[in-house]
């Protein structure tokens, strides 16, 4: 749910799609086969559609559509789809978590949309632009975007612009949770929609206020909102907006307001839609309808209806959906005392679980990257224009040099004022470089502390586990081995020798120094030093060690006197200036 709702606010940022640019699977198909008669300008229309088409369905052809898309249109030199082409594969980026990829092929489309004076398109940017800052967490420049596109629009007289902007102002404050401004933002835009008679635009602003009324549980405005955006959809035959309306006001039925019957009837409207016009939502709907029967005891059909939902999931490659597929199966299928087929779908979900875990940390760890090599990039820029400027000052005390060659004290006037410069220019590359490693330190810690939170939630997720199959009876010999499969996991030391690496690049010689203390202090005693060192309080060690807190209190006691503290010194304090 929470992957599909990121994508529709990406979408968001990017524009209120006209429902005509829309095509379907058969459109596509027909695309595809005359797609070698198209020249020139057709052509180029031609393979963005097909693109837009597969960034809801397949994003390795969206990527691979968008590759000959770009080089078209550098053949024909046609700057609009050039840009069009930076701005596709952002969103191909976006969609597989790569925001700060995604910046970068943003800004290509910026830096040659201001070259070209290309206003309108610029704004659009900045609105492209403003999603992805918000999903880096840079709330102030996904404002500041957000204001900047508002700003071009506005001198543009472009009313549907503006009104986009104030959609996008509401999405930023509804994601943090200001639901009143939120609604204002869109009510605004509505307003400026209804003055200028944009109203073929009012479909996504209703859809967003069920969104948000539904968010603070104020279900009969959100319902009413999600009816008024259906007409304007019908007008302008917006299929994919109708499907995932019809599945928001399906999923509100079913699990807020406890209307099976009504439910069943926007699922099956939104399964209709969704099989023509975004098949990445049929998944979804087929998971949502079955949780629903399986939470009112109808397993047998809530079962049938998640192995679809499995099954499409595989299809579009959803680990979200498969791993909550695998685990309502194990919860239906235990309910009905399946304890073989409930055994298999927990270690399916299990092993989803494992490698959401490290597709999830190889994408953080690589935005951490991508960040530190933007942020290394733009050191670089800067010490190179210092450096430049250096170069500039030193060639003209060069020159003035020359000519006052012939006079000794200004000579000397001169090589002081260099020497003057040349200091100061050096303390600034110095303060640059210090920066850096700063910086560095900084990553480092992240790496550090996010590894260790990794290892605090696994460990809590597996040990949440072993607690619930424990209370399975009777204990199977699989379901034994299964539990056995999950303590060695949680006891496993390839965690923490990711843990040591982080921490010795920040604490170099920490674990050495600690022995030279005493030689008798123990690997357990090296690793709990670390925590403590770390600032992790008693549950929290508890928890990485895999330990009571008692447990940990007894070591916390053995090592003090390991180290001979005195009574009353701080231990951590101790630590940390090893």
């Amino acid at each position: 749910m929470k992957t599909k709702f990121i994508f529709i606010l990406l979408l968001a940022f990017m524009q209120i799609t006209d429902s005509c640019g829309q095509i379907s699977p058969k459109q596509k198909d027909s695309l595809l086969r005359i797609l070698h008669s198209f020249k020139g300008k057709e052509k180029l229309w031609a393979l963005n559609k097909i693109s837009d088409y597969y960034l809801f369905n397949n994003l390795d052809s969206a990527r691979y559509y968008n590759g000959i898309l770009q080089q078209e249109a550098d053949q024909q030199a046609n700057i609009k789809y050039v840009t069009q082409s930076y701005q596709n594969m952002a969103m191909v980026l976006s969609f597989q978590s790569k925001y700060y990829e995604a910046i970068d092929q943003i800004k290509k489309a910026i830096a040659i949309q201001k070259q070209e004076k290309l206003t309108n398109d610029l704004a659009d940017s900045y609105k492209a632009l403003s999603g992805f800052y918000y999903y880096t967490e840079d709330y102030n420049k996904a404002i500041e975007t957000t204001y900047k596109a508002l700003k071009i629009y506005e001198s543009l007289q472009n009313f549907l612009g503006v009104a986009v902007s104030l959609n996008n102002i509401g999405l930023l404050n509804e994601e943090m949770h200001f639901y009143d401004k939120a609604v204002s933002s869109y009510k605004k835009g509505l307003s400026l929609i209804d003055m200028h008679h944009l109203s073929k635009s009012k479909a996504p602003f209703y859809a967003n206020l069920g969104v948000v009324y539904k968010n603070s549980q104020k279900y009969d405005s959100a319902l009413y909102y999600y009816r008024k955006s259906i007409p304007f959809d019908l007008k302008q035959n917006s299929k994919r907006g109708l499907a995932h309306t019809y599945y928001d006001m399906a999923n509100l039925y079913a699990f807020y307001l406890k209307n099976k019957d009504s439910a069943q009837t926007y699922y099956h409207k939104s399964l209709s839609l969704a099989k023509e016009f975004d098949q990445g939502l049929l998944a979804s709907i087929y998971s949502a309808q079955a949780e629903m029967y399986i939470d009112q005891n109808q397993t047998d059909k809530g079962i049938s209806l998640m192995q679809k939902a499995l099954k499409m999931a595989k299809k579009n490659g959803s680990l979200h959906t498969q791993e909550f597929a695998h685990y309502k199966l194990y919860e239906a299928y235990k309910q009905l005392h399946k304890l073989e087929l409930a055994d298999a779908h927990l270690n399916e979900f299990v092993d989803i679980r494992d490698s959401i875990n490290r597709q999830e940390s190889a994408i953080t760890l690589a935005n951490i990257q991508a960040k530190y090599e933007n942020e290394k990039k733009m050191a670089q820029i800067k010490e190179l224009k210092i450096k430049k400027e250096a170069d500039k000052k030193i060639k003209s005390f060069l020159t003035a040099g020359l000519f006052l060659l012939l006079i000794s004290l200004l000579l000397i006037v001169r090589n002081f004022i260099i020497k003057r410069k040349r200091d100061r220019i050096k303390r600034e590359l110095l303060a640059v470089e210090q920066k850096k490693l700063n910086q560095d330190l900084r990553f480092k810690n992240k790496e550090l502390t996010g590894q260790a939170l990794m290892m605090m939630q696994k460990n809590k997720l597996l040990g949440d586990i072993l607690k619930n199959l424990s209370q399975i009876k009777p204990q199977s010999p699989e379901l034994l081995k299964l539990k056995r499969k999950l303590k060695k996991s949680m006891h496993s030391e390839d965690d923490w020798a990711l843990f040591k690496h982080y921490f010795e690049e920040v604490n170099r010689d920490f674990f050495a120094k600690l022995k030279q203390i005493n030689d008798k202090i123990t690997p357990a005693e090296l690793k709990l030093g670390a925590l403590i060192k770390l600032r992790f309080n008693i549950k929290e060690s508890a928890d990485l060690l895999n330990i009571s807190p008692d447990s940990v209190k007894t070591a916390r006691y053995v090592l003090r006197k390991k180290m001979d503290l005195a009574k009353g010194e701080n231990m951590a304090d101790y630590l940390n200036n090893i």
